[in-house]
């Protein structure tokens, strides 16, 4: 008698895709809980959890790696004074690929976003961190942040944060510049 295998030959294998609850986001990242609430609830900013446990009062907001640097960087451009809406409208311009570092092709890019002046206000745009824009004073680029930098903070803060046994390689290597 032949013993046919019950696997699914199509079957992918599931990865590991951490998620975090607000109070475990406010450590990783280093901020006082209440701050990383007001991120959320405050929408201002349009900062959402990737995803609930449950509905209604007492549910548990789940938040990916993405939405992680998201925060950090609506944190690091309030820090730095920008307003709400300046900080909504980089948070807009922004992809999940490109915070990953991740073109369109898949293939791995180092990003920064900068902010230039404009007749309507601030403009955000993506740049490649090989060629920086020129910063001067008085000159339309006057803001930059390093995306690249920015999410390996928050892979070093998920890394103190999870067990070993719960750490995998991310899939796809960024080079470290």
């Amino acid at each position: 008698m032949v013993k046919r295998s019950t696997r699914d030959p199509l079957a992918t294998p599931q990865f590991f895709v951490p998620q975090f609850g607000t109070g475990q986001v406010a450590k990783i990242l280093d901020m006082k809980l209440w701050r990383v609430q007001k991120f959320v609830d405050a929408r201002t900013f349009g900062l959402s959890p990737s995803g609930q446990t449950g509905t209604g009062y007492g549910s548990r907001r789940l938040f990916s790696d993405c939405d992680l640097c998201r925060i950090a960087l609506a944190r690091r451009m309030t820090d730095d004074g920008f307003t709400p809406k300046t900080v909504t409208e980089v948070l807009q311009s922004i992809e999940n690929r490109d915070l990953l570092g991740i073109d369109e092709r898949g293939r791995s890019v180092a990003l920064g976003v900068m902010l230039r002046r404009s007749e309507s206000g601030p403009t955000a745009e993506l740049f490649d961190l090989s060629k920086p824009p020129k910063l001067s004073i008085g000159g339309d680029t006057y803001y930059t942040i390093d995306l690249q930098e920015l999410k390996r903070d928050v892979d070093e803060g998920i890394g103190r944060f999870l067990p070993s046994k719960d750490r995998q390689v991310n899939p796809i290597e960024r080079k470290r510049t």
